[in-house]
């Protein structure tokens, strides 16, 4: 499973590196199996937490992680685009459903003028 590092200590992305520190201290102590009854939970959110801490954690490790993750990004912008890119039809049909509704209405009200016109006359 693929997870943001950044959101796994819960810090930002431009944090500078005493801020990932002091986040990986805490939630290393937080999550430690020893400090929690060697919960198998609690172990792998601790071995995540040292997994993002050693790629976070080291400027040449942050540097590439950053650009993978930013090409994943923008990979996944552009699949997005062309996976949700809608004929000119289906754009332009809610206007067109809208049109057709302001008609109904339009001859419907008319013909309640007339109907009224014809009991007054």
């Amino acid at each position: 499973m693929n997870y943001n590092f950044y959101e796994v200590l819960n810090v930002k992305s431009d944090a500078k590196l005493n801020e990932i520190k002091k986040a990986y201290r805490k939630l290393s102590k937080q999550y430690h199996p020893d400090v929690n009854d060697g919960s198998k939970e609690f172990e792998e959110k601790f071995k995540l937490i040292n997994e993002a801490f050693q790629v976070l954690g080291n400027d040449k490790n942050r540097k590439a992680y950053d650009e993978k993750l930013a090409s994943e990004m923008h990979r996944s912008f552009v699949d997005y685009q062309f996976s949700n890119s809608l004929s000119f039809y289906d754009r332009v049909k809610p206007f067109i459903n809208i049109a057709a509704m302001i008609m109904f209405i339009w001859v419907f009200v008319e013909l309640i003028k007339s109907v009224n016109n014809n009991f007054k006359s």
